[in-house]
């Protein structure tokens, strides 16, 4: 039945009969006008313990409709993130996961890679500071579906040469999107985005070292630096998870220019919520500075460190 057609007493008949083929007409356009294809994503297995290599196998189911599918897919893979200076300023570092063979369609349809993209932002690249995990890459393809089917994107990864921060995320984004440019029109109504589910970390992960300084300078050296007093006072803060009080953490300071060396500035115990805090006074000698923190790793291995507060003593003359 189709309700909220219009009747009127007067021409009871002719209405009744214009009303139910309008509302006939009505369901036939929503039978045939086609939606975007469903998607839903796993991920296997659920758990992770570290330290270790472990293979992840990430899949995403597509099913269609009655109308054969062409859209784009991005694959977007978790990274490390860091805390560094104000409360908001976090800085994006390498992948935790990285591919561990190549893309693959499941089912029927066709698969075109159509390029793939990197980004590796170092910590600081004039201390010679690593970002941490993988270079992440970025796989772009083609995805054409036939009606009425199902079919599975995997993409099979791996964790485990870098140590993982507590609350690491593991979880991979795929984007179905329109950009078919050379490939035929994409039918996609919408860009869709899905994320995998979360996997759990056990076992013995690697600390997570944050940094900030009071008055505040600037996270890493890309950006124009703040400008602090020469020999006036300086309050370094930081905290490192997972917390544990008496943790020792070494704070380097090093000055930009030929022949400079890293100089340790004290090495601080931290507290029971993991924090630390040291006072201490800008260097004297004008010129473009850096400071960070280093501190063993639980996992094992190379310690771990910050990324880089920088900062600029101006030249006083």
């Amino acid at each position: 039945m189709c309700w909220g057609c219009a009747i009127s007493i007067r021409s009871h008949i002719l209405l009744v009969g214009v009303g139910v083929a309008l509302c006939a007409a009505a369901i036939a356009g929503a039978q045939e006008t086609s939606s975007d294809p469903s998607f839903s994503m796993s991920v296997s297995p659920s758990r992770v313990r570290m330290p270790g290599t472990t293979e992840l196998v990430y899949r995403l189911r597509m099913r269609t409709g009655s109308s054969a599918e062409r859209f784009s897919i991005d694959v977007v893979p978790p990274l490390f993130r860091t805390r560094l200076g104000s409360g908001d300023n976090v800085r994006r570092e390498g992948a935790t996961i990285t591919p561990d063979d190549a893309i693959a369609l499941e089912g029927p349809g066709e698969l075109t890679p159509t390029g793939e993209g990197t980004a590796l932002i170092a910590c600081s690249p004039s201390t010679g500071l690593a970002a941490h995990g993988y270079e992440p890459r970025y796989p772009g393809f083609v995805v054409e579906l036939p009606a009425n089917s199902v079919s599975t994107l995997v993409a099979r990864y791996r964790t485990g040469e870098f140590a993982l921060w507590p609350g690491a995320d593991l979880r991979l984004t795929i984007r179905a999107g329109r950009g078919t440019a050379g490939y035929g029109a994409a039918t996609l109504e919408r860009e869709i985005e899905v994320r995998s589910p979360s996997v759990r970390l056990s076992g013995r992960t690697a600390p997570r070292v944050e940094l900030w300084t009071s008055p505040q300078s600037s996270p890493g050296v890309y950006t124009k630096l703040r400008e602090l007093e020469a020999a006036s006072g300086l309050s370094i803060g930081g905290r490192v998870l997972p917390a544990r009080a008496g943790r020792r953490v070494s704070l380097w300071l090093l000055r930009h220019g030929e022949g400079e060396e890293p100089q340790r500035v004290a090495t601080v115990p931290t507290d029971a919520t993991g924090r630390l805090r040291f006072r201490t006074r800008t260097p004297e000698r004008s010129g473009s500075y850096e400071l960070w923190a280093r501190t063993a790793n639980d996992a094992g291995g190379k310690p771990e460190h910050s990324c880089s507060m920088a900062f600029e003593i101006p030249y006083a003359g």
